[in-house]
């Protein structure tokens, strides 16, 4: 089908039929938009179910305070979005699983078997 409408395109084009040449030129850029829209809607979806998998790895129930973690300024900006409150120099405080959401968030960027070898308290 794609090579019929190029057909068409250059057999248009050779015929001078500048006006069918236009529409058909469009369906032929539509066609490939939509291909690229269409492999990149597979990748975030194949995406999001490897992620829901590999997060396996979940956190205790209840809080943790001053669980001492790297962060700068730019981090304590954005914890309230996780529920959590914090500073470069008192670590984080709040739930262990916003602590872990947090920590595993492209804002922060650990995977899950980092968090949990590096902060094993948040799993007790």
């Amino acid at each position: 089908m794609k090579n019929d409408k190029i057909k068409n395109l250059l057999d248009q084009i050779a015929t001078n039929d500048t006006d069918s040449a236009d529409v058909t030129f469009c369906d032929i850029m539509n066609d490939k938009i939509q291909d690229a829209l269409d492999v990149q809607r597979i990748k975030v979806a194949s995406q999001m179910f490897v992620d829901l998998e590999e997060s396996s790895i979940s956190p205790a129930n209840g809080s943790v305070k001053r669980l001492n973690v790297e962060l700068d300024s730019s981090h304590s900006k954005i914890l309230s979005k996780y529920s959590i409150k914090g500073s470069v120099k008192d670590g984080l405080t709040g739930s262990k699983k916003d602590i872990f959401k947090f920590l595993t968030s492209k804002d922060y960027g650990l995977e899950p078997e980092e968090v949990k070898g590096l902060y094993p308290e948040l799993f007790k």
